[in-house]
């Protein structure tokens, strides 16, 4: 397997060397409104002793690289405060696992239901 800088000469200048060449145009978003807050406690119900680390990003929302610690006092942003409760039920990505649970139907067969969420992480607001 031959390795890059094994190239000749000319390979190098015409590949690696060459001046940076103008980016192509890219988009800026402009966001109009600061998203809504609240203040309260991260509750780490998957992992207690684990820093949870994420980016988040929506239409509404910029691109932000969140951690948070099991107990720790923050501010976040509500369309982040539901993701990671799971209340976008829609959302595939929702920090939940699915309840299940038995059921006898009349016939005296059994099926297996969905009843509930159960979420990973909790955030405790704060009383204003």
């Amino acid at each position: 397997m031959k390795k890059i800088n094994e190239g000749s000469k000319e390979v190098i200048e015409k590949n690696f060397l060459q001046e940076e060449q103008e980016l192509p145009n890219t988009t800026v978003h402009v966001y109009k409104e600061v998203p809504q807050t609240a203040k309260g406690i991260f509750i780490n119900n998957r992992d207690p002793g684990v820093a949870l680390m994420f980016h988040y990003s929506s239409k509404t929302h910029p691109l932000h690289h969140y951690t948070l610690y099991h107990g720790q006092e923050c501010e976040l942003p509500l369309e982040v405060i539901n993701h990671l409760e799971g209340m976008n039920s829609f959302d595939p990505w929702s920090c939940h696992r699915r309840m299940y649970g038995k059921r006898t139907l009349p016939d005296g067969s059994s099926e297996i239901f969905e009843n509930g969420y159960q979420s990973y992480f909790q955030f405790k607001r704060k009383a204003a």
